[in-house]
């Protein structure tokens, strides 16, 4: 029989202790997003508990977002994949109530999409640099159409140059932050001019990436990224009421 890496635990706050548990082999890499934990009943035996106490501290993880329990035949409780929206609404609310202001949010994109594309001129591919040309395509004919290109089309560009970093972890901090921008987006009117700017800056940090260039790519970011955070500032002066509720 396969050794349990869980350790017997005495009765007092036996459910807290199941947590910390568990916890603990989650941030050990022990338990990875997607494994799923042992049956209740073998859980609760090789913790020596009752079912009862194990089902208090399998709520408190959910509750955490930790885990995730399904029901049904193929049910049972998982570890569940962290999500970037897990703190995203928690940051645009603090946002909303003035703690946080956009110039934060500007200057925490200059730190990591800038070191983002020392490693993205590096490592991008042929694909991504083609998929790049796309997103900008599509959106170029969506303004001919006489339409508004989606949000996330536009947002796509700076997603694909950050997956070519090839680090996830950039991937999830950077993520992070789009979201954020993709939030105060929604909430401000998009005007066809700035789109096109906006893609004209996106041509140009193309043009860096395709050269291989990093001085050219990092100082079209930097540029595209400041003219972001000022339009959005302008458009916001008016908004104030809709982005406080």
């Amino acid at each position: 029989m396969k050794a349990s890496p869980f350790v017997p635990l005495p009765s007092k706050r036996i459910f807290e202790q199941v947590a910390d548990q568990v916890r603990h082999l989650i941030s050990s890499g022990v338990f990875r997003p997607g494994d799923k934990l042992p049956p209740e009943r073998e859980l609760a035996a090789q913790f020596n508990i009752g079912r009862s106490a194990l089902r208090e501290a399998l709520r408190v993880l959910e509750h955490e977002g930790l885990i995730v329990i399904k029901q049904g035949s193929d049910g049972g409780s998982f570890i569940r994949q962290p999500h970037i929206n897990d703190d995203t609404k928690t940051v645009t609310d603090l946002f909303q109530i003035g703690a946080l202001d956009l110039q934060h949010i500007t200057e925490a994109r200059l730190a990591l999409e800038l070191r983002v594309m020392d490693f993205a001129v590096q490592r991008i591919t042929e694909e991504e640099l083609a998929l790049l040309e796309k997103i900008i395509n599509d959106a170029e004919a969506s303004l001919k159409r006489g339409d508004l290109p989606p949000v996330s089309a536009i947002i796509d560009f700076h997603v694909i140059i950050t997956k070519a970093s090839k680090n996830p972890a950039l991937e999830m901090l950077v993520g992070f932050l789009i979201n954020m921008v993709v939030n105060i987006l929604g909430k401000v009117p998009l005007k066809q001019d700035l789109l096109v700017q906006h893609l004209d800056q996106h041509k140009q940090i193309l043009e860096g990436l395709r050269e291989r260039n990093l001085e050219k790519a990092k100082q079209s970011l930097e540029n595209h990224i400041l003219a972001i955070g000022r339009n959005l500032e302008n458009s916001m002066k008016n908004q104030r009421p809709a982005l406080r509720r």
